[in-house]
């Protein structure tokens, strides 16, 4: 297993490409971000956020690549993170999104809703899930949750509020548990 893990990864970086290419005038995006660790999980984190000493920056790149429904897109992203705080590794991650794009409120405030399900891989074992869980692994599941918030529908710049989780997949990755960081960041299309 351990040999399958870092070569899974590798197949699913390798892959984003060639997906992407498959449309070659879909809209890109870079996002800058940051975030605290929680000791919250991932459904507690919104109503019982419980901070840890660790922090990140980091900056991703990402491409719509298909239209799905007139309110559903599919994406792609990858990113890159420094940690800092109790941690001192770098991050990345990658992860096919789906996003939804059609709220009422959307005249006032436009805004969509994303969630991706990808990889993440950190340079050394982080910390903070060693001591939440008892043990960690370099190579784990990325989710991506967020929200997406622009004065106007078509606004090259967006706010983009996160919740970076990443899991052992109930060990199917990984060891159970994982880590969860708040973050908020800006986007800019192009």
């Amino acid at each position: 297993m351990n040999r399958i893990r870092p070569t899974l990864f590798a197949a699913a970086i390798a892959a984003l490409p060639a997906v992407a290419a498959a449309s070659a005038d879909s809209e890109y995006y870079a996002t800058v971000y940051g975030g605290q660790g929680t000791r919250s999980s991932i459904h507690e984190i919104l109503f019982q956020t419980e901070f840890e000493d660790s922090w990140f920056v980091g900056a991703g790149v990402g491409k719509t690549l298909a239209t799905l429904t007139p309110d559903l897109t599919l994406e792609a992203e990858g990113n890159l993170l420094k940690h800092m705080g109790k941690q001192n590794h770098w991050e990345a991650a990658a992860a096919p999104m789906l996003r939804w794009h059609t709220f009422p409120w959307n005249d006032t405030v436009a805004t969509t809703f994303g969630i991706g399900l990808g990889l993440s891989y950190a340079t050394d074992l982080p910390v903070i899930e060693q001591e939440k869980n008892g043990k960690s692994n370099t190579l784990m599941v990325f989710l991506p949750v967020e929200v997406t918030l622009a004065p106007e529908k078509d606004s090259k710049w967006e706010g983009v509020l996160r919740i970076h989780h990443r899991s052992g997949a109930w060990g199917v990755v990984g060891p159970r548990g994982g880590s969860n960081f708040a973050t908020a960041g800006l986007r800019y299309h192009f």
